[in-house]
């Protein structure tokens, strides 16, 4: 692993594996353990694992319940800043970062270098239960959830209850009738920034999902599932079968 450096003129102290720059040395010395691989601070709560003590305190403030940050368009509270942060931007409307095997763009870098584990096979997340892999630690997460039974979200206007808030955030958009997102190809618009995602796919003319019956491409992983649940049931039924042993 190289280290990083700083000029005699003062410039600041860049990364050598990545290329970010920081205003002192120990900053940089600190952002380098992110490429050591090493991760030796672990949450007593949830058993994830940290490479810096202030990661790891900063983590826990989600198990505390306290999110003392809050978004001023829509009022949306965080445990940290930079979740906040992040969030903001999802009110800006830019997405400059695009997957290039299916065309889905992202808010942030982070989020499509995860999303490009799905393309690429890697499943390194196992299900302690069931043994079931997955692409990001986020989808075990949520995936736990059906083990236990819970559903703790509940929809003030029917009952239906869901394992997560952001399943009830998208169900409730079903009642307000409001659709903030549209689709800048067509003009299309959606309750939920998901279901705008997955109509964008369609206007990329990218088929990048195989079915793995009959070969036909389709544009998102969703739309492949469906076809394989209306012309190949009997498939469809082993390998969800295979999935959940």
């Amino acid at each position: 692993m190289t280290s990083g450096h700083s000029d005699v003129n003062g410039k600041p102290h860049q990364c050598g594996e990545c290329g970010k720059v920081f205003k002192t040395s120990s900053n940089l010395q600190t952002h380098m353990m992110s490429h050591s691989g090493l991760r030796p601070h672990e949450c007593l709560e949830c058993g994830k694992t940290f490479p810096l003590k202030a990661t790891l305190k900063t983590h826990i403030k989600i198990h505390s319940g306290i999110k003392p940050f809050k978004c001023v368009e829509c009022g949306k509270d965080f445990a940290r800043a930079d979740s906040l942060r992040c969030h903001m931007i999802s009110h800006s409307g830019l997405k400059p970062y695009e997957c290039s095997e299916c065309g889905k763009a992202f808010t942030l870098r982070g989020n499509l270098k995860t999303h490009l584990k799905i393309h690429n096979g890697i499943k390194s997340f196992k299900c302690a239960e069931c043994g079931k892999d997955f692409a990001r630690a986020s989808t075990l997460q949520s995936h736990m959830l059906s083990h236990s039974g819970l559903k703790p979200y509940k929809c003030g206007e029917c009952g239906e209850t869901f394992t997560q808030r952001s399943n009830l955030s998208a169900h409730m958009g079903l009642h307000s009738g409001i659709k903030p997102f549209k689709c800048g190809e067509c003009g299309k618009e959606f309750a939920h920034s998901g279901n705008l995602q997955r109509h964008m796919a369609s206007h990329s003319g990218i088929k990048s999902f195989k079915c793995g019956v009959c070969g036909k491409g389709f544009a998102t992983s969703w739309t492949k599932k469906m076809h394989q649940k209306r012309f190949h049931m009997e498939w469809h039924l082993q390998n969800q079968k295979h999935d959940e042993t």
